[in-house]
């Protein structure tokens, strides 16, 4: 059966898919308004000196120790749960890796299997369910590297969030690559939004450093990316860029819940927003396929970009 992409079809499913975009953010609202502050009260101190700082405390409490004689070996501050030794090989003023050094080594082994996983399917097509097993795992091992300084319930929220919103986000970037330039430029608009969440948050952060490096390579592919094409992402490039965002959002969202204010609401509110366009077009997608009996998980040409170019609202 044909399917219709008459204008008046194509405004009914730009319809669907805002409203489902505004949906998933009144729900994120909801959630943050029943959660958001117990979650405040929730963390443990995360904040540690200044390596400076811990460098000096270590010498003043090593002249003390000189001038009163043997005793006790004395401590230093630690890194927020409690004190580090001057012996016992420890170097004064040497801090233990943080969750955000960590979660850079993540990135770094998480990127090299979807762009593996990526390559696979697009050399051999990979079945839907290990692709969202891997993707599941992926999210849950990231998100379980980056909140190791909050309390179990919190790690558990988030990891039972990241085993649905990881897949969700990925799986959002690589469906839009059906047109040319389509997943990079949407990628480069919500990098662009993350990185701004990102200093909302806190400036300087891991989080928005990243996010704009990812719009900065957006940018750069998007020269050879737009119509007509001369280099395409494929599979390897859109799950590992769909991942990147993701694992920046997570990064915002963890944030967020230690700074204090209504900074936590914003992100709410406004982190769903920032994928919109991609969640919205995967919404729409599933939706309209499961009402036609059709599989969600194949390529098909009922995409938003494909409505919008049957209504003649093509790139040039």
């Amino acid at each position: 059966m044909p399917i219709n992409y008459g204008m008046a079809n194509l405004s009914h499913y730009a319809y669907v898919a805002t409203v489902v975009a505004y949906a998933l953010a009144v729900l994120a609202f909801a959630g943050d308004f029943a959660f958001g502050r117990q979650a405040l009260g929730q963390l443990r101190p995360a904040r540690e000196p200044a390596p400076e700082l811990v460098a000096v405390g270590a010498a003043a409490a090593s002249s003390d120790a000189a001038a009163a004689g043997p005793g006790p070996t004395p401590a230093i501050p630690g890194e927020g749960h409690g004190t580090r030794t001057v012996a016992g090989g420890v170097t004064p003023g040497t801090r233990a890796p943080s969750p955000d050094s960590r979660a850079m080594g993540r990135w770094v082994q998480v990127a090299l299997v979807l762009t593996a996983l990526g390559l696979a399917d697009d050399l051999r097509s990979v079945p839907p369910i290990v692709r969202l097993v891997v993707e599941s795992a992926i999210g849950v091992a990231f998100v379980a590297t980056i909140t190791v300084d909050l309390d179990w319930p919190l790690r558990v929220t988030g990891v039972v969030v990241a085993l649905v919103a990881f897949p969700v986000a990925i799986n959002a970037t690589n469906l839009v690559d059906n047109a040319d330039g389509l997943a990079a430029s949407l990628s480069v608009v919500t990098a662009l939004a993350l990185a701004a969440l990102g200093l909302l948050v806190a400036p300087g952060v891991e989080a928005s450093r990243v996010a704009a490096v990812v719009a900065a390579a957006g940018l750069g592919f998007l020269v050879f990316n737009l119509p007509p094409a001369r280099v395409f992402m494929g599979d390897a490039g859109s799950l590992m860029l769909g991942f990147v965002l993701a694992g920046v959002s997570a990064l915002i969202v963890r944030d967020s819940l230690t700074v204090g204010g209504g900074v936590h609401s914003v992100i709410a509110i406004a982190l769903p927003l920032a994928w919109a366009l991609q969640v919205g077009d995967l919404a729409m997608v599933f939706a309209t396929r499961l009402r036609r009996g059709a599989s969600p998980f194949r390529g098909g040409v009922d995409h938003t970009s494909h409505r919008l170019m049957a209504a003649g609202l093509g790139p040039w």
